[in-house]
């Protein structure tokens, strides 16, 4: 599965995705795989995917405590999304597991910009 994740990550430098997402987009998979004990794509079916879905929503965090992000969480989908269509495309498989799948949006951060006297208090106060 190492090769797999490999050409996949060689896949996402040719269409000229960002250093940062050619590293993480594999890593994401790769967790995916180990924890589900899945050796050959072939097997994956969508009750793996729905069981790694549910296991993301328990997982602590490596280095610190607490839990995922609602946004680490969808990026994790994003990357099992996107390595499910190279596979589909590359027709490694057959039929695409995560396809008929619906999964929780994470929430949008409600920014707003500071009005003008917001930002000539923080002038004031520096």
């Amino acid at each position: 599965m190492t090769s797999l994740v490999n050409d996949f990550a060689g896949w996402l430098y040719q269409l000229g995705y960002s250093e940062g997402t050619q590293k993480m987009l594999p890593a994401c998979v790769r967790e995916f795989l180990q924890q589900q004990g899945i050796t050959d794509v072939m097997d994956i079916e969508p009750d793996h995917v729905r069981a790694f879905y549910g296991w993301l929503q328990e997982r602590p965090l490596k280095r610190r405590s607490g839990a995922l992000s609602e946004m680490m969480i969808h990026h994790y989908v994003y990357a099992l999304k996107t390595f499910f269509t190279w596979l589909e495309a590359t027709e490694q498989i057959g039929i695409n597991p995560i396809s008929g799948l619906a999964f929780k949006r994470p929430r949008q951060n409600s920014r707003r910009p500071l009005s003008p006297d917001e930002i000539g208090q923080l002038f004031t106060a520096a």
